[in-house]
């Protein structure tokens, strides 16, 4: 008997699913591998490898922008 053509039988309806998970794995792999990515300049400041800066920063108010009064 062919046990596996049996069983195989039962998933076609699916096949539409099964597409859309490869798809969707081929998505998770991608964006898991951009979060690493965007990981890294909190390790950096985590270990100290950035370089430290003393000095406050300047508020400069936009140009163009007035108040609402």
């Amino acid at each position: 008997m062919n046990y596996f053509g049996k069983i195989l039988k039962f998933g076609l309806p699916y096949k539409k699913f099964a597409f859309l998970n490869v798809f969707f794995n081929i998505l998770y792999a991608l964006f898991s591998a951009l979060s690493y990515v965007a990981m890294i300049p909190m390790m950096q400041i985590l270990f100290g490898t950035t370089k430290q800066t003393f000095e406050p920063p300047v508020y400069n108010e936009i140009e163009g922008s007035q108040k609402l009064c």
